[in-house]
């Protein structure tokens, strides 16, 4: 089989990568923190390489899946060692930063696939989950790779770099950012978690099983997600969210006009009907 390097393998997304990909190339993993690379290489069978230049130089792809932060220099790092014919896959969540490292890896001659996953890595199967695909180009093993993704269920998404980031704001962003701040009022009201929890509803429960998740995140890229993101997103709900807070004591008509229209907002989402059961589906799983 082909060999495929991943840069960042030791990361969550890079391990599972490193999976994913595991039956249909070599997979050579690599990482700045070497021993949890090394680990984790052989607990899964796979080579490790803590010299990130011959990892490359070996491949057929490259897959850098590290924090965005980081992947524009890693990406400029590499250039040099990339074997001719080589396809570079990234994979971070916002592009903006990494769009001009991008465009110098294509002049120089290298292939680049530049995709989102827009999952986690705790999931156990893609069906019903969507990669979005923002640069594509003619390579066999982008068809090969692509097709892997689609295989295992996966929706590919084709969509401009810009596109991408208007949608990264608001289905990542704007949820982290809400989950932060939820974290952070309970932070400052000091509670106990285990004693709220304890008595919490289903809705309480079910915010505090989300901001958990988010905050298992590396920070690195939990970071990148906030920076990187288009502000506009995030200043709507700032404002709205002040308005609210100002108003809705004192204004209980705007209060249930604010509910009314949005309310004819989420009625046009598909599965509006089952929400009730979805939601308590999800509270009964994370209690199983």
């Amino acid at each position: 089989m082909e060999i495929a390097t991943i840069i960042g393998g030791a990361g969550r997304m890079g391990s599972w990568c490193a999976r994913f990909f595991a039956n249909h190339y070599t997979v050579i993993i690599t990482d700045k923190n070497t021993k949890a690379a090394e680990k984790f290489a052989k607990l899964h069978d796979l080579q490790f390489l803590s010299d990130q230049t011959l990892a490359v130089h070996r491949a057929k792809v490259v897959i850098v899946a590290t924090p965005t932060k980081v992947t524009g220099t890693i990406l400029r790092q590499i250039t040099p060692e990339l074997k001719r014919g080589t396809l570079v896959v990234e994979i971070s969540s916002i592009k903006a930063p990494v769009l001009s490292s991008i465009r110098s890896l294509r002049k120089a001659g290298i292939k680049v696939l530049s995709i989102h996953p827009m999952y986690g890595p705790g999931v156990r199967t893609l069906k019903g989950r969507s990669v979005l695909a923002v640069t594509v180009p003619k390579h066999p093993e982008v068809t090969k790779i692509l097709s892997i993704f689609q295989n295992d269920g996966a929706r590919i998404v084709y969509c401009t770099p810009e596109k991408q980031d208007s949608l990264a704001s608001i289905v990542l962003a704007l949820p982290h950012l809400m989950n932060v701040g939820f974290i952070e009022t309970l932070r400052s009201l000091r509670v106990d978690l285990d004693e709220v929890n304890s008595v919490a509803g289903t809705t309480f429960k079910l915010q505090l099983l989300l901001a958990e998740e988010i905050y298992n995140e590396d920070y690195e890229n939990e970071i990148s997600i906030l920076r990187d993101s288009k502000m506009a997103v995030l200043k709507i709900f700032n404002q709205h969210t002040s308005t609210l807070v100002k108003l809705a004591a004192a204004h209980p008509k705007y209060l249930t006009r604010l509910l009314k229209s949005g309310r004819r907002l989420v009625e046009t989402e598909r599965s509006f009907s089952t929400s009730y059961e979805r939601f308590n589906a999800a509270i009964e799983a994370s209690l199983s």
